[in-house]
């Protein structure tokens, strides 16, 4: 593979280019250049000024160079029209030099010349060339050569050289302030508030979401309609990094204009409700993937009434503790092979209620707190779930959540995590 340069310009043009070079031009994160060791770097770290040799110049000269300057390896060597047509580097060159005194002899020789020695397998990349594609170049080389060093040039001038371990690094941190940025949205999705000015009665609650490594596709999240209406939902997208995190921006988004349009309601009930999450769904359906979907529940609280009304999406676990007693409330009526939200079109649910007391606290969760294994392959599971609810005693949903979380930790033992986790928190006042 070889892969040369534009011939070199003239003197002028030279003269603007190095002056552009020496400015250091800024290079976007998924570019070559930012991963580049410059010519005035690899100056400074090995002594030698980076001027190219050339095919017809004599072995010796390079020996010597070699002799000189220690830290020299990777060297491009150029045509005399400038293009650089291969390279050297120090390991092979003084290999061919201690093959045996004869060839040590051959190489010596006064018309000895460059163009025998050097490898053809250049690789010159633009310093706009983005990672991806110079990964791609990179490792379609030979295995004997394909984590050598490569040229990079910037206006057909020599710039510097970088390496396979330079790109991949400049691709984790490409990818990383990616999913910063992703995981960044998706804080401020489930951190934003979702309150009336007017409300008087919050619903009181905790959410603890925990990615399980960057932005993840869990989502909890408790909307204030009004003094008297509260909703709770939480979600659990299937499959996990950005691409559950883009399914959960759009989640949340959806909810928040779904939130809009309840206060807008002059008489806000359940039904209300029902209908506006099956116009969620199918818009989710429209703008997410076709392989994705979210399991969950939403849950409307009536505060005055003390009523909990469930939707369902499957997965969906609550617990609730009265009395320092805790009950799982299940949907009589569930069906095992109802579609999860997001799936599929015209998806309506039928919530199950419940008859909730002031003083009751109520708890759902993601699968990542159910089914977290530890070293011995047991998972947590829902009953030992009851069990830390149970015990748990704070002055604070925060404090209860973190007790509950202590517990998971424990049982893990060490073991790694594998999945998004989430918890939702409410007290029903």
């Amino acid at each position: 593979m070889s892969m040369t340069l534009e011939r070199r310009p003239d003197e002028k043009q030279t003269a603007l280019i190095e002056e552009r070079i020496g400015e250091r031009p800024v290079f976007s994160a998924y570019e070559v250049g930012r991963a580049t060791i410059i010519r005035e770097t690899l100056q400074a770290q090995t002594g030698y000024s980076f001027t190219l040799p050339r095919e017809d110049q004599s072995p010796v000269e390079i020996f010597e160079l070699y002799q000189e300057f220690p830290e020299l390896d990777f060297l491009p060597v150029r045509d005399g029209s400038g293009w650089i047509t291969g390279y050297l580097t120090r390991q092979t060159f003084l290999a061919s030099l201690s093959e045996s005194q004869f060839s040590r002899d051959l190489l010596f020789r006064k018309e000895a010349r460059l163009n025998n020695l050097i490898n053809r397998d250049i690789v010159c990349l633009n310093a706009h060339t983005n990672l991806s594609e110079a990964s791609e170049i990179l490792m379609r080389r030979p295995d004997r050569m394909r984590f050598d060093p490569f040229v990079v040039t910037l206006d057909r001038h020599f710039f510097g050289i970088s390496t396979v371990d330079r790109v991949i690094r400049g691709i984790n941190y490409f990818l990383t302030r990616e999913m910063e940025a992703v995981r960044d949205a998706q804080v401020r999705i489930l951190e934003a508030p979702c309150i009336p000015p007017e409300i008087e009665h919050e619903l009181r609650h905790h959410a603890h979401v925990q990615p399980f490594q960057g932005p993840g596709g869990d989502f909890a999240k408790v909307y204030e309609i009004d003094d008297r209406f509260a909703v709770a939902t939480l979600f659990d997208v299937c499959g996990k990094g950005v691409k559950a995190a883009a399914m959960v921006s759009v989640l949340g988004t959806l909810l928040h204009t779904m939130w809009k349009e309840l206060q807008k309601h002059p008489s806000f009930s359940l039904r209300t409700l029902e209908n506006e999450l099956y116009r969620l769904n199918n818009e989710l359906v429209k703008l997410s993937s076709l392989e994705m979907y979210a399991t969950g529940v939403v849950c409307l609280i009536d505060k005055q009434n003390y009523v909990l009304s469930v939707f369902d999406y499957g997965h969906g676990m609550i617990w609730l503790r009265r009395n320092n007693r805790v009950h799982a409330l299940r949907n009589p009526g569930s069906d095992p092979s109802m579609p999860f939200i997001g799936i599929t079109e015209n998806l309506r649910l039928n919530p199950f209620s419940f008859r909730i007391k002031p003083g009751d606290l109520l708890l759902t969760c993601s699968d990542g707190i159910v089914e977290q294994a530890n070293h011995n392959r047991e998972m947590y599971g829902p009953v030992r779930v009851m069990e830390a609810f149970q015990i748990a005693s704070a002055d604070s949903l925060s404090e209860m959540n973190r007790q509950i979380l202590d517990d998971w930790t424990e049982f893990r033992g060490g073991a790694r995590i594998r999945d998004d986790l989430s918890l939702l928190l409410l007290q029903i006042d």
